[in-house]
């Protein structure tokens, strides 16, 4: 079993910092000196590079593709992961049900999980979608954010999110291209970025030099905050992500409200927006471009 002669290393797919060859420590750096967040120098991107860099996704082998080769090498990426490697784990009696189950979870991806609405909209047994379910996260095809567990407040909502491994997978099962999701009113570019920011967070995580938790936060009154970063010294940072170019300060509502509440527990509050300009919005908050992150 090669107990206590082995470490055990998650490996997920590529940072936007290992690309760039450089150490990403974004999460890190949120559990510092609100002063040094601000003094970042972002790399400077317009909405379609992040588009692009959303739907392209962190797998090495298609880090430099094109977007017809990409759509080629997911499609056999899904069939060879989720149908073989999944198949070898567990047998199932209807292996075609696992590609159903992985989009339906792909169109829910940065959403609070309920596996009930899956199991209708599929039209199969809530206990099948549920094995089916864990298999896939066993894979590393998905994975869920816990809720915040605080005493914040008595009425905070318990469900955990759920997040496709990889933007550009999640991309891939949703149909979205960086042309379609520069449609006005596309619905899938916030979860898709998201889902990239979480995804940048919990790569991240496995090298940082400040250990932390990923959660989410919300109410029953709807007060959410997309991610919520806890130390292992008890401290919390918040992360707000917004698909818009421009900065509106409504978004820091509920980081006011948690930062108020912790008092000094609090160490930062950021909103991550698709802009250039990194914009002081009050005490330990902050809004910064999503290239802060790298």
């Amino acid at each position: 079993s090669l107990a206590g002669r082995a470490i055990l290393v998650d490996l997920w797919p590529l940072t936007q910092g290992e690309m760039r060859q450089r150490r990403d420590a974004f999460g890190e750096r949120l559990f510092g000196e609100t002063a040094s967040l601000r003094r970042l120098s972002p790399e400077r991107m317009t909405r379609a590079q992040y588009l692009d860099a959303i739907c392209r996704g962190g797998f090495p082998e298609i880090h430099s593709a094109g977007e017809s080769v990409r759509r080629t090498w997911f499609a056999s990426y899904l069939r060879t992961t989720v149908q073989r490697d999944a198949l070898e784990i567990s047998r199932i009696r209807r292996a075609g049900d696992l590609p159903r189950v992985m989009k339906a979870l792909a169109a829910r991806t940065a959403e609070e999980l309920n596996l009930s609405d899956v199991a209708r909209d599929l039209n199969l047994p809530r206990t099948t979608v549920e094995d089916y379910a864990l298999l896939l996260e066993n894979v590393y095809a998905w994975y869920r954010i816990p809720a915040w567990a605080t005493n914040l407040t008595q009425r905070a909502v318990r469900h955990p999110k759920a997040f496709v491994s990889d933007a550009g997978l999640a991309a891939y099962l949703r149909a979205a291209t960086p042309a379609s999701l520069c449609v006005p009113g596309s619905s899938a570019g916030g979860p898709l970025l998201e889902t990239f920011v979480a995804g940048e967070l919990l790569r991240q995580r496995t090298w940082s030099g400040v250990e932390y938790d990923l959660h989410h936060f919300r109410d029953a009154k709807g007060a959410e905050i997309d991610l919520i970063l806890e130390g292992a010294d008890g401290r919390v940072a918040g992360v707000e992500v917004k698909a818009s170019s421009t900065f509106d300060d409504r978004s820091l509502r509920t980081l006011k409200l948690v930062r108020d509440r912790l008092g000094e527990r609090f160490a930062n509050g950021v909103v991550l927006y698709l802009g250039s300009e990194i914009l002081p919005a009050g005490d330990r908050l902050t809004a910064l471009p999503v290239s802060a992150l790298w």
